[in-house]
């Protein structure tokens, strides 16, 4: 056994193991309780991993009270998300559950376990036995002061909270005193709690940008994440929970546009299942130093493509307090600020920094480039002009309709190439260059069939 009194579970809590008995831990919990103020909690203490937690059940009357949930807004930037600690607030979902505890919450009902997080301004205690066991009972005292943020379960919290309101005085007095089991994180790493809402995710899952905002175990989402905090051209302009770019959004990119973008760099492919693009990236990137290394050569080419690219830099450059005139700027309607333009520079990258002596040269080569969709290289790719006739006045309205096939944006990439002086990597040269003797090589642009749109 343990011969310390005092140990330490975490930053937030200590755990004290001096005492003879439970019961002399539960009155040393309670005198603790008399002199502060607070609720003294019989908890279980357990391991899962490397980490310490604990385990109990709460009133739901302290759960709608103190539990709070920092949910992210829709159509948050990216770097929004990441300050949040939860998804967006479903609306219909909270309805759907405080109905259901509404009406069944005189007979049978269930309402599963919460997990949060425990903060406070200085360290609790937890008062147990001294034992060498895993899995320990003891009890908690938590101050008045203590703050709970809600890892899984904000949905239960506001639905149960919505629930209280709408039922009868007895029977919600009735109500409030029903337990809930609440796991209990002791986390600093706002990192750790984000992995940790993207880990209890997986019973209910969440939309796939949401999920990559949160979820760095995937070397791709890695990669795509410090792009956008390392990038002044994505940083605080993508929105992570929206499928499209509002005409009067600030923001420029989707997160699934920029997730496109890195996959083109990585493999010269946007389209395919998440799980084969997963397994991919992590065959190419298999180490943390190989991860870190091309994260810096991705980090690279795309600041050389700010530079670059006017209209990158002036977007780029446009302080955060000014972020609207960025509206403005999307209206001058250029390809590189939408899904197929990423996807097109993506590419292009891919071959560069595989097999450009000196790829910056061509990146100068691109900035050159007029990126305004009426410009021929696109109208003859990823673009289709449509003149309409207003028959009262006669003018005519040309219009720009997106082209997002495949055979499209391969036509704009050779585009681009030629425009830049650059020509396609010879496939017998790519496997004398990339390739083990006899081994097969393949074109890594996805077949037709597998393309998707790439307006979101």
């Amino acid at each position: 056994m343990t011969d310390q009194s005092e140990i330490t579970m975490g930053a937030n809590i200590h755990i004290v193991n001096d005492n003879t008995s439970l019961d002399d831990a539960a009155v040393r919990a309670m005198r603790e309780n008399g002199v502060a103020g607070g609720t003294t909690l019989p908890m279980i203490r357990f391991r899962q991993g490397n980490r310490w937690f604990l385990q109990g059940v709460l009133p739901i009357n302290l759960i709608t009270r103190q539990f709070e949930a920092r949910s992210a807004l829709k159509r948050a930037s990216v770097a929004e998300v990441e300050k949040a600690a939860n998804r967006p607030l479903l609306d219909d979902h909270v309805k759907a559950i405080a109905k259901y505890l509404v009406e069944n919450v005189t007979s049978a009902y269930i309402l599963p376990g919460l997990s949060v997080n425990i903060h406070t301004t200085r360290p609790l205690r937890f008062y147990t036995t001294n034992s060498d066991e895993l899995i320990t009972f003891g009890y908690l005292f938590l101050p008045h002061s203590a703050s709970y943020s809600i890892t899984d379960g904000q949905h239960r919290v506001a639905g149960a909270r919505d629930a209280l309101d709408k039922l009868p005085q007895g029977i919600s007095d009735r109500f409030i005193e029903d337990g809930v089991p609440v796991m209990m994180s002791l986390e600093n790493d706002v990192r750790q709690a984000h992995q940790d809402f993207a880990d209890c995710s997986r019973v209910r899952p969440l939309p796939p940008a949401l999920l990559a905002t949160y979820d760095r175990r995937n070397p791709g989402n890695r990669m795509f994440l410090d792009l956008i905090e390392k990038c002044e051209i994505f940083r605080d302009k993508v929105e992570s929970t929206s499928k499209t770019i509002s005409r009067i959004s600030p923001n420029i990119f989707t997160a699934n546009q920029v997730k496109s973008y890195v996959k083109a760099l990585l493999l010269r492919s946007w389209s395919g299942s998440v799980d084969q693009y997963e397994q991919d990236v992590r065959d190419l990137i298999s180490t943390q130093d190989q991860q870190e290394a091309k994260v810096n050569e991705l980090v690279a080419f795309t600041q050389a493509l700010t530079e670059a690219i006017p209209v990158w830099k002036q977007i780029a450059a446009t302080p955060k307090e000014q972020k609207a005139k960025i509206i403005d700027i999307r209206a001058g309607r250029f390809v590189c600020l939408e899904g197929e333009g990423l996807v097109i520079l993506g590419c292009i990258g891919y071959e560069l920094l595989n097999y450009a002596g000196d790829w910056r040269e061509y990146v100068k080569k691109l900035g050159a480039i007029n990126w305004q969709e009426a410009d021929p290289m696109w109208t003859s790719s990823i673009r289709r002009v449509e003149a309409l006739e207003d028959p009262s006045t006669g003018p005519t309205n040309v219009t720009y309709r997106k082209v997002s096939a495949y055979s499209a944006v391969s036509a704009a990439i050779e585009n681009v190439r030629q425009a830049i002086g650059w020509r396609k990597p010879d496939p017998i040269v790519m496997s004398q260059v990339d390739a083990a003797p006899n081994e097969q090589v393949v074109d890594p642009a996805p077949k037709e069939e597998e393309v998707q749109s790439l307006s979101s």
